[in-house]
């Protein structure tokens, strides 16, 4: 039996609508198929909805206000109520979303607090708001912004279940989606008898379904008034609810309405939703059914014209790809023009309608095959949190309101005014007008902005008085490479200047800029002692760096980006700690970040293993020049990021090593969607370029080799009186008796830790326990055979988590930060007061990833 989680705004019949129906019929066969399924639904008035089909949850929404930030709103309570929800029982096969009206944002942007990492999370194409306005030919606020936000969750989504290969086809084009990540899913068809096709003694069409521009209502009335000219007695019916002119701003009826001649408006009718019966019935009569849509992704109304036996038109486009005449559908090229001709053409043969209706009706797969199926895995976790990052910036945007009238003035008023004065006059407006101004004229901001220029101006009363005289031989290269970075580059070379350590020089390379105030600044900073300033076409950043290694004198090299900083102990602290390992290629450290974050970057401790699966360390690194060279430097082609992954893997190949200090030396800045943010949202392309430069590191024996000597899925902590019954897939830690249980805790390197002591066990019925704590990475234990399974990391860093405790825990000696390690901690004393520490996480994969293996 498998788990399925639906979350929906719509459910057939409570709350109609075509992902409605789906989801209700979807839900319904799946559990009667004996699969445990739940519907959570979200909309006003939910709380009054009962469905016996399956388990259903509600969340009973407040009534949409038309804003962007209601729709937000709306994803974070679903997203939390969802996490509730999949707390109760073990992990489901799917989550899926709705595209519309994005839904699905929140629980995809907030996966790590939400628990939701490792739950494979799909979005099913029903209409998307982008398609859908493009074919309407507007798209007012806020479904513009939605639509934006939409793109955004096809990219992050892990499964996007398309309803046939045409529209599989169809977003992988338009949206970007990797074919790996689609399914097709055919949504379901009502079951539908045969009516008797009779058609009326004059020409008669029926245009069927709700009427709306994207579904070509519009379209269907221009194309068909021409034929009253030139046919008696012709006659066209609208058969469908009345929707919303989005480029009108009226009713559809009374759009349609006005176009129609006085003279002929007796030949037109407006007959309104019908149920679906007696809906065909009433079409016996037609000569044929219009399904005019601009834009559809299924279109149900269609099967059910067919099934029901009587003939189609439809138009060219790919919902409707594949149907022809051979299935009783006429096709036309999509255009008003096209449909008149196609019209006009039923009108003149009606034996040919007769062999539309009489043909076999369309067929469509199993809308529940696709559930039964290998389903995508969820995207690494380094992917997730770049696609993520990237959309929650994108939308910060979309609800940052304009700055308000004057703020300009505010702005350069705060700017001129002397300190006491400014602060002054902060102190006595008014706090309303406080409020207004704070985004654009922050004191704070403002006081920060003149402490840095009172900074940069020291720094030049230093160098113009010679305090940093030229280094002919400097121990130290550090090579900045800069595109377009001009307001941010004095930044990372004042860090420099600023160094505890004394024998130093600086290799600015000019990657191409064409923004003037940049060249500006390198030209400026060009003229300083210890700055050598070259310039090239704009290589990328390896290329730029490879550039300016080539020419640094240093025997070691520091890799600084232009947005970034260097703290003053920085080059002292990890040149100290390379020269106590001869064998260490580079040394790397944690990282301040600052700029749009403020926080702490705790960066893994060091493990050959997970550096396979994704890079565990930061890019501003210390490294000797002998390293560099004999891996052949940057790899100049990969441009798009990941370039120092790929540098960590040759240097492995090279047989350096590393070393690392657990401690915050330099400050990253977090700006916008960056190129770091970027490469992490690129992060499964990335890797797989990786792999395929490495291939000897990535072969299944030699990733079985790292995996069994640096992560174990399992540690067993022995003792004399342990009996272990098939122990070969675990590390076995006898426990000292003089160092203690923490000691081999300690010294063991397995993801998940099993006290054994004077037990018997069974190796596999452990194994399955930490397999079942792969899919709950909020979980810091779970028991087998009474026997608790503890995630390391959980118990060896007491700053971790926070952590989910089953019910009846067994007594034991670990617990959570019961056997805490410097090397996996946070030193309270290393992090700045009131500073957020972000850690990065143990790798998830406990199992080697098929996609790792070359």
């Amino acid at each position: 039996m498998s788990r399925f989680v639906f979350v929906t705004s719509e459910l057939e019949p409570a709350y109609p609508g075509g992902a409605g129906v789906v989801v209700a019929e979807v839900a319904a066969r799946l559990a009667a198929a004996g699969n445990r399924v739940q519907v959570l639904l979200g909309a006003p008035g939910a709380g009054q909805v009962r469905d016996d089909r399956f388990e259903l949850s509600v969340v009973d929404l407040p009534e949409p206000d038309g804003s962007l930030r209601w729709y937000v709103e709306r994803s974070r309570l679903l997203a939390e109520a969802l996490a509730t929800l999949l707390g109760e029982g073990e992990p489901p096969s799917l989550v899926e979303f709705p595209d519309f009206d994005v839904p699905a944002w929140w629980a995809l942007t907030h996966r790590n607090e939400l628990g939701m990492e490792n739950i494979r999370i799909g979005v099913r194409l029903h209409g998307p708001v982008e398609a859908m306005g493009a074919a309407m030919g507007a798209l007012p606020p806020p479904l513009d912004s939605l639509a934006e936000m939409e793109r955004t969750v096809f990219g992050m989504a892990d499964v996007v279940i398309a309803p046939s290969a045409a529209l599989a086809g169809w977003a992988r084009e338009r949206y970007g989606i990797e074919a790996v990540r689609i399914v097709v899913g055919p949504p379901p068809v009502p079951v539908v008898s045969p009516v008797r096709w009779s058609p009326a003694p004059a020409p008669e069409f029926v245009v069927y379904g709700r009427l709306s521009e994207v579904k070509g209502s519009h379209d269907a009335l221009e194309a068909a008034l021409p034929l009253f000219d030139d046919m008696d007695g012709v006659r066209v019916r609208f058969i469908g609810g009345d929707g919303w002119s989005a480029t009108e701003n009226r009713s559809m009826v009374e759009m349609l309405i006005d176009r129609i001649p006085d003279r002929l408006r007796s030949g037109v009718r407006f007959e309104g939703a019908l149920p679906r019966r007696r809906a065909l019935e009433s079409m016996a009569t037609a000569w044929a059914v219009i399904v005019p849509s601009r834009f559809e992704t299924f279109c149900a109304a269609l099967h059910e014209v067919r099934r029901a036996g009587l003939p189609v038109i439809a138009p060219e486009i790919p919902a409707f790809a594949g149907l022809d005449e051979a299935v009783g559908v006429a096709k036309y090229d999509g255009t008003v023009r096209g449909l008149e001709a196609a019209l006009r053409a039923a009108a003149d043969d009606l034996e040919r309608l007769g062999r539309l209706a009489a043909a076999a009706a369309p067929a469509v797969g199993d809308p529940v095959e696709a559930y039964r199926g290998r389903l995508p895995a969820p995207r690494h976790h380094q992917s997730q949190a770049g696609l993520a990052t990237a959309a929650v910036q994108g939308v910060a945007g979309l609800l940052e309101p304009p700055p308000p009238r004057g703020a300009g003035v505010a702005r350069r008023l705060l700017r001129i005014l002397p300190a006491p004065l400014a602060r002054l006059a902060v102190w006595v407006v008014p706090r309303r007008i406080k409020e207004r101004y704070r985004s654009a004229a922050s004191w704070p901001a403002e006081k920060e902005r003149r402490e840095r220029e009172r900074e940069w101006r020291r720094l030049e009363r230093r160098v113009a008085a010679g305090e940093f005289p030229d280094v002919e031989t400097p121990r130290v290269s550090v090579v900045i490479p800069c595109f377009e970075q001009g307001r941010w580059v004095e930044g990372a070379v004042r860090s420099v200047f600023e160094q505890d350590f004394e024998s130093w020089e600086i290799v600015l390379v000019d990657d191409g800029s064409t923004d003037e105030e940049t060249v500006a600044v390198l030209d400026r900073l060009g003229e300083w002692p210890r700055i050598r300033l070259l310039r090239q076409e704009n290589r990328g950043l390896p290329g730029a760096r490879n550039a300016g290694i080539s020419a640094a004198r240093g025997e070691f090299l520091v890799t600084l980006d232009a947005d970034d900083e260097l703290l003053p102990e920085y080059v002292s602290t990890l040149l100290s700690a390379i020269e106590g390992d001869p064998g260490a290629g580079f040394a790397h450290c944690w990282a301040v970040l600052f700029g749009d974050v403020y926080g702490m970057w705790a960066t893994r401790p060091f493990n050959p293993f997970w550096q396979r699966l994704s890079n565990g360390v930061l890019q501003c690194v210390l490294m000797r020049r002998a390293a560099w060279e004999s891996a052949g430097g940057y790899d100049e082609t990969m441009r798009k990021g990941h370039e120092d992954w790929d540098m960590w893997m040759r240097l492995d190949a090279a047989g350096w090593g590393q070393v690392r200090v657990p401690r915050p030396l330099y400050r990253y800045r977090k700006h916008g969607v960056s190129m770091s943010v970027e490469s992490e949202a690129d992060f499964e392309e990335a890797a797989g370029r990786i792999i395929a430069r490495h291939p000897a590191q990535y072969r299944r024996s030699e990733l079985e080799r790292l995996k069994a000597e640096w992560y174990p899925l399992l540690v067993l902590l022995t003792d004399g009186g342990t009996r272990i019954d098939g122990g070969a897939s675990a590390e076995v830690v006898p426990v000292d008796a003089t160092a203690g249980l923490c000691a081999a805790v300690t010294g063991s390197r397995g993801k998940y830790l099993a006290d054994v002591r004077g037990r018997s066990v069974t190796v596999a019925d452990l194994v399955r326990v930490a397999d079942a704590l792969e899919s709950a990475p909020g979980a810091a234990c779970r028991v087998a055979a009474g026997i608790p399974v503890w995630r390391r990391w959980a118990v060896v860093d007491p700053g971790s988590g926070p952590w989910t405790l089953p019910d009846g825990l067994p007594a034991g000696d670990l617990a959570v930060g019961s056997c805490p390690d410097p090397e996996w901690m946070v030193d309270p004393g290393v992090v700045p007061e009131g500073m957020t520490v972000v850690r990065h996480r143990p790798e998830e994969a406990g199992r080697i990833p098929d996609w790792a293996v070359r």
